[in-house]
């Protein structure tokens, strides 16, 4: 079988990009009921078309997971806006893990070193002049 997925806008229609059934959600909803289904209907042999990668998640470690999902049920992904992702599915499985294990170990330091999205030596989130950012 072949599906499609996408995230699109309310009130947008759903314009074909592949052949079989289009399963969309809808910007914003990071609850992403008809992925979850499609992960739920794919089987082995399947084909999923995917406008682009960002579609499978939020964030790295939900696309990630999702491109995982994917491929452990022998599913053939295509990413219309990456064709390296068709060409090398092995190499952008590794590539998507790397950037995943990189970017945890990169928020654990930040984590640890207290680096937690506040200015270095400033750990009330203020600036030298003692305002606080943004303001």
């Amino acid at each position: 079988m072949e599906y499609g997925y996408m995230l699109r806008k309310n009130g947008e229609s759903v314009e074909p990009f592949c052949e079989g059934e289009i399963y969309s959600d809808l910007y914003g909803d990071t609850g992403y009921p008809s992925l979850r289904e499609l992960l739920d209907v794919v089987e082995t042999g399947d084909r999923v078309t995917l406008p682009s990668i960002y579609v499978l998640g939020h964030n790295l470690s939900q696309v990630c997971l999702n491109w995982q999902t994917l491929k452990e049920k022998d599913v053939d992904v295509h990413v219309l806006d990456f064709p390296f992702a068709v060409e090398n599915p092995q190499a952008f499985c590794r590539i998507l893990s790397y950037l995943n294990d990189s970017a945890a170990v990169s928020r654990k330091e930040r984590k640890l070193s207290g680096l937690n999205g506040e200015s270095p030596g400033h750990p009330s989130g203020q600036t030298a002049s003692g305002n606080a950012r943004g303001l």
